[in-house]
C-alpha cells in the first residue's frame, strides 16, 4: 500500500483585508461631556458630505459622561440649498437607555446601509429623550476632514448649495420619527455636537 501523503493548501490567496471605513470624527472629543438641558427631546446635528459615492452602515455619537434616556440617531439629505430647510428623511436608529458606553463613541448599526452620492450635503442628528447633550465651542469653525468624509465648517458652503450652519441644537418637541428635522440654525455659533456616521467607501 503506497503511503497517503497531506499538504496544506491556501485557497483563493491572502485572506481578503476588512474594508475601510471613515467617520468625520476620529481623535475629536467633546470639550464638555456632562450638559444636561433639563428639558426633554434635544436634537443635536452634524452636516457633511463626501468626496465619493458609498454607503452609511451606522450612525454614531459621543455619549455623555453621564448617560441617561433613549438616543434616536437620524439621517438626512440636504435637499437644495440649507437656509430652506428642505430635506429626505433617509432613516434612523435607536439605542435604548442602558445599552450606551459613557465617556465613548458609540456606533449603532442601521439595518440596511444608505448609500450616498459624492458631494451632497448630508446631515446625522443625534436627539436624546431626556436633554442629554456634548459638545465643543467652536468645533466647526474649520471643516473637519477624515478621508474622504468633510464636516461642513459653520458657515461654508462646501458643495454649491449655500451657506450651511453646522451649530445645531434644538428642543423639537416631539418623537424622532423623521417628521421634525433639526434645521439649519445658528443658535450654537460654530459649536460641534458629536453626532457622526460610519461611511464605507463604494
Amino acid at each position: 500500500m503506497s503511503a497517503i501523503t497531506h499538504r496544506r493548501v491556501q485557497v483563493g490567496g491572502a485572506p481578503t483585508p476588512p474594508p475601510v471605513t471613515y467617520s468625520i470624527f476620529t481623535s475629536e472629543v467633546p470639550a464638555s461631556t456632562t450638559n444636561i438641558d433639563g428639558a426633554p427631546n434635544i436634537q443635536t446635528a452634524s452636516a457633511f458630505w463626501s468626496d465619493v459615492p458609498g454607503s452609511i452602515t451606522h450612525l454614531r455619537f459621543y455619549q455623555n459622561t453621564n448617560p441617561a434616556g433613549d438616543e434616536t440617531l437620524l439621517l438626512w439629505r440636504i435637499d437644495g440649498a440649507p437656509a430652506a430647510d428642505t430635506r429626505t428623511f433617509l432613516g434612523s436608529v435607536t439605542a435604548l437607555a442602558g445599552t450606551t458606553v459613557a465617556g465613548a463613541f458609540n456606533a449603532v448599526a442601521l439595518a440596511v446601509p444608505i448609500p450616498i452620492v459624492a458631494n451632497q450635503l448630508y446631515k446625522v442628528s443625534r436627539y436624546n429623550s431626556v436633554g442629554r447633550y456634548v459638545f465643543t465651542a467652536a468645533g466647526f469653525a474649520a471643516a473637519v476632514v477624515n478621508g474622504p468624509l468633510h464636516g461642513a465648517a459653520d458657515g461654508s458652503n462646501p458643495t454649491g448649495a449655500g451657506a450651511v450652519h453646522n451649530a445645531t441644537f434644538e428642543q423639537p418637541g416631539a418623537p424622532p420619527d423623521g417628521t421634525v428635522y433639526p434645521a439649519d440654525s445658528h443658535t450654537g455659533g460654530s459649536a460641534c455636537y458629536f453626532a457622526d456616521v460610519v461611511f464605507l467607501p463604494a
